[in-house]
């Protein structure tokens, strides 16, 4: 296999918008979007493109750049938030919970863009599980209050649950189920 010229794919205006497209869809922010950008490119031209060279040609040059680049847009968004666990409630709710705290509690998405993104899923059912995270959590999507620190750790024993909580789950629970059938 030739060497390949790393630069050149990745400063290509194709790859570069690809690449902007990515960090907007998880970076609801433009400017925590622009900086997550600029994160992968230095760390992609790091040590003379060391991670780039990494490629053993089982997919084309630029599928696994965006492949590197999902990750490094994880690393990012780990150094930046923390390595934020969810609380245990949550997590036993399953992955899809998982994914829309983090969406919206971490990354600050918006409950519409949550919904979109999430089209493959009924959006009542998405809707109820937004509102029952944020009524569990109240700074959850707040962009002027930040993430406690309690849920940066990995404290298992985050926000106990209280009878309203549990009223307030097995409604939605209920409403959700409802719209399934």
């Amino acid at each position: 296999m030739s060497a390949i010229n790393w630069a050149n794919i990745v400063f290509e205006q194709q790859w570069m918008q690809g690449l902007e497209r990515q960090a907007k869809h998880r970076f609801i922010e433009p400017v925590t979007a622009e900086e997550a950008s600029t994160f992968v490119l230095e760390k992609l031209a790091e040590e003379d493109w060391a991670r780039c060279k990494t490629y053993r040609g089982n997919a084309k040059p630029t599928t696994f750049l965006f492949s590197l680049s999902a990750r490094l847009l994880e690393e990012f968004s780990r150094q930046r938030y923390g390595r934020a666990r969810p609380p245990q409630w949550l997590e036993q709710q399953g992955e899809t919970w998982v994914r829309l705290w983090r969406a919206l509690c971490l990354e600050r998405h918006t409950t519409e863009s949550v919904v979109a993104r999430h089209s493959q899923h009924d959006p009542g059912v998405i809707r109820n599980i937004i509102r029952t995270i944020k009524a569990r959590l109240p700074w959850c999507g707040a962009v002027n209050l930040p993430v406690p620190e309690a849920y940066l750790g990995n404290d298992e024993s985050l926000m106990p649950a209280t009878a309203f909580d549990d009223c307030l789950e097995q409604h939605c629970l209920e409403e959700s189920l409802a719209t399934l059938s």
